[in-house]
């Protein structure tokens, strides 16, 4: 293979080691023709250049992004096959999170949006990274982030059928589709950026198990906990964003990394300019810049402490003083005349003010113009207002011209209680006495406020109850029986779409998760789901109950029996059953992939069987072949049948 200090091509001298995946090694080397620090990727020894590989060579180089990390070129030397690439010195994301998580809300946002610019561009491009994960990610000193690693990319467009293999990712971060073999789509790198995300903000992965099969059975059947449970700040919009990107459903999540990308920059914008700081007031004989009109720019205000610049004479200022001093002195004679007036005359009488305030306080005040008072007018006639509570527009209107008054539509407001087009509330209120033609201001009502349901059915209750909340409506939650896993809101009523007033009751049914659940996986073509007993101990001549839930994965060519034995600790069969499934209405070569069926049987016990501890044991044959257990899920399994409960027999 190669070492450090070796020389590949005369070029390319091998510095250090930098990291290992599964196919291939990267180490930090020289340039030495252009002087420069390079990444090399070499490929493992053992593996030819195969084509998954070259695809990766071809699908960065033509991603010239500041978020991708660049392909300079692709070389071999001998048996040594190796892609040059852009030197980054930096983390991954993965040291980040495991330092640092959770990582405050502004930094993970910005992380994940430079992750979003870089896939944005790629899936421009047609082309699908497929192995979206912390490692693949750098994030430099300067908190720039490059995405690297197209290892198993591909171009959606030119896929041909031998390509669309199931291509495993690192299970953490991958999509449920690539592991059911489902065509990808850019879709499917939003999942993973949505499993990144809920990392960073975390500190965990929204999946984790002891196996790799296990944690893919979770991508494709669990839903996360909410991540609110292991971090209580994070913004709901933040929640409802990595919800809809960790969707099951493909076409329900974001359908590009640019759409993400637009969804979070709206969020950011929103939340930083709730948290603009004011500026700052300009300090003490310190004029600050601002905008000033078009007026102020006309008539600029002068500075008290300014100095007016020696003039002239104003000759207009001396003639307009002069005006002022004849003015001035013309009075003089006047004043004379109503200072002796004032002297040489009685005061007269007061004459008797009337009342009526609309006599003007000018005539009043001055004694020698003699204006006649009017007699006091009659009282102006005054009726009750009338009660338009709960009133028709139309007929309140009706109503307030029958009594001489005005109407007014002041306000609309929504209401829960008072119909469309009914008044609300009336000013001045009913009974109170008002002249003719006064106006009654009326509210009315817009009726009640009327949401949308939107659809929660497959989703956390507790994150979707919140939402309903949100939209003012009330949540009565129930609980059933339901193959789904606990928690998950299997029905709502009313349905999705509907419009209902605010305050309305939304009712959603919560499954309670398969009592028994098994989950084990036979021949790849349908999971033994879930497997309930009626009892756990039973006396000799009971019947045994058993209904087992089975999960079709793909359509089956062949008719298999199911066979139900309760066998002792020695292996000895205390009793069985060998039929059909469903009572033969539906042999399973009518099953169709995605269907989830009931399937019950009954057994009894014989009138002897001695007390003890007894195993039960399902399965499924054709002739003299069992159907292979792949996987036993959450249960054992024993030449393909798979243990799913122990019984108690007591004695009589």
């Amino acid at each position: 293979m190669v070492s450090i200090g070796q020389v590949l091509n005369e070029r390319y001298k091998l510095l250090s080691l930098e990291g290992e995946g599964g196919m291939a090694i990267v180490y930090k080397a020289q340039d030495l023709e252009l002087e420069r620090i390079v990444a090399l990727k070499v490929l493992r020894a053992g593996y030819s250049a195969s084509d998954a590989f070259r695809r990766e060579a071809r699908a960065a180089a033509n991603l010239p992004h500041p978020n991708i990390v660049a392909v300079h070129d692709v070389r071999e030397d001998g048996d040594v096959q190796y892609i040059v690439m852009e030197y980054i010195e930096g983390q991954s994301l993965q040291d980040v999170i495991r330092s640092q998580a959770p990582l405050p809300i502004g930094r993970a946002l910005d992380i994940v949006s430079q992750i979003c610019e870089a896939l944005s561009y790629a899936h421009g491009k047609r082309i699908i990274h497929c192995d979206i994960k912390p490692q693949n990610v750098l994030v430099l000193p300067d908190g720039r982030v490059k995405v690297t690693d197209f290892g198993i990319a591909r171009a959606f467009s030119s896929a041909s059928p031998e390509q669309r293999d199931k291509v495993w990712g690192t299970p953490y971060y991958a999509p449920p589709e690539l592991i059911t073999g489902k065509p990808l789509t850019p879709a499917s790198d939003v999942y993973a950026i949505g499993v990144m995300l809920y990392e960073m903000l975390s500190g965990q992965r929204p999946f984790e198990g002891q196996t790799a099969a296990e944690i893919a059975r979770q991508h494709v059947l669990s839903a996360p906990p909410p991540i609110h449970q292991h971090n209580p700040r994070i913004p709901r919009y933040v929640q409802q964003v990595i919800d809809r990107a960790l969707n099951k459903d493909p076409s329900a999540r974001y359908q590009t990394a640019g759409q993400l990308r637009e969804r979070l920059a709206v969020y950011r914008q929103h939340s930083q300019a709730a948290t603009q700081p004011l500026q700052a007031e300009p300090a003490a004989g310190r004029s600050a810049a601002r905008p000033v009109s078009p007026s102020q720019h006309a008539a600029p205000v002068r500075e008290l402490t300014q100095t007016r610049p020696r003039q002239g004479v104003d000759w207009l200022m001396m003639l307009l003083g002069g005006l002022a001093f004849l003015a001035v002195m013309g009075l003089l004679p006047i004043w004379g005349t109503v200072l002796s007036r004032a002297f040489s005359q009685p005061t007269p009488a007061p004459t008797p003010i009337s009342r009526d305030t609309s006599t003007p306080i000018a005539t009043l005040a001055t004694e020698t113009i003699q204006t006649p008072i009017p007699p006091t007018a009659s009282p102006e006639p005054r009726i009750p207002v009338p009660d338009l509570g709960r009133t028709e527009l139309e007929e309140a209107q009706l109503i307030v011209r029958e009594n001489a008054l005005a109407l007014a539509v002041v306000e609309q407001r929504h209401d829960s209680e008072v119909p469309a087009s009914y008044v609300i509330s009336q000013d001045p209120a009913a009974g109170e006495l008002v002249p003719l033609y006064t106006q009654i201001r009326v509210v009315l009502s817009l009726g009640p406020e009327l949401v949308t349901v939107p659809d929660v059915t497959g989703f956390p209750a507790v994150i979707k109850e919140l939402d309903l909340v949100d939209l003012g409506l009330l949540v009565v939650i129930t609980e059933a029986w339901s193959t789904e896993p606990a928690g998950l809101v299997i029905t709502q009523t009313p349905a999705a779409g509907t419009e209902i007033g605010v305050g309305t009751v939304v009712t959603l049914t919560v499954s309670s998760g398969p009592r028994g659940e098994v989950r084990a996986n036979l021949g790849d073509k349908l999971l033994l789901f879930a497997c309930e007993l009626n009892e756990t101990e039973f006396r000799p001549g009971d019947a045994v109950q058993v209904i087992v839930t089975w999960h079709v994965l793909e359509q089956m060519s062949e008719s298999y029996d199911v066979f139900i034995h309760i066998i002792d600790r020695d292996g000895r069969i205390l009793t069985q059953r060998d039929e059909p499934p469903l009572g033969g209405s539906r042999p399973t070569n009518t099953w169709q992939p995605a269907e989830k069926l009931l399937d019950p049987h009954t057994l009894s016990l014989p009138q002897n069987a001695a007390p003890g501890v007894y195993q039960v044991y399902v399965g499924m044959y054709r002739g003299d072949r069992r159907l292979a257990v792949v996987d036993p899920g959450f249960a054992e399994a024993k030449e393909d049948a798979i243990l799913v409960r122990e019984i108690r027999v007591r004695a009589n």
